[in-house]
């Protein structure tokens, strides 16, 4: 049997707001979750993040990515014990 993938969400949670020219820390967010009905699954997942395209090594780990600059982000997630992966969202 072959599962079929399931359904990521990624959302930007901030923006990475900085003057140009700054030397502050950057300060962007994203997160994702396995929707399932009204709950926010992130218990069950590991989920991975890439700066871009998804390629063999993970910028992050996690459902939540913080401190991160400007740009497009790559995220899918695997189930920790029957490790089936979802859709990538961009």
């Amino acid at each position: 049997v072959t599962p079929l993938p399931v359904t990521l969400t990624a959302l930007k949670v901030a923006d990475n707001a900085k003057c140009i020219g700054s030397t502050s820390p950057d300060n962007g967010a994203v997160r994702a979750f396995i929707p399932n009905g009204a709950v926010e699954n992130t218990a069950d997942y590991n989920f991975f993040w890439f700066r871009g395209a998804v390629d063999a090594t993970p910028d992050y780990t996690g459902a939540v990515y913080t401190g991160i600059p400007d740009g497009t982000y790559s995220v899918f997630a695997r189930h920790k014990t029957a490790g089936c992966n979802s859709d990538t969202a961009t």
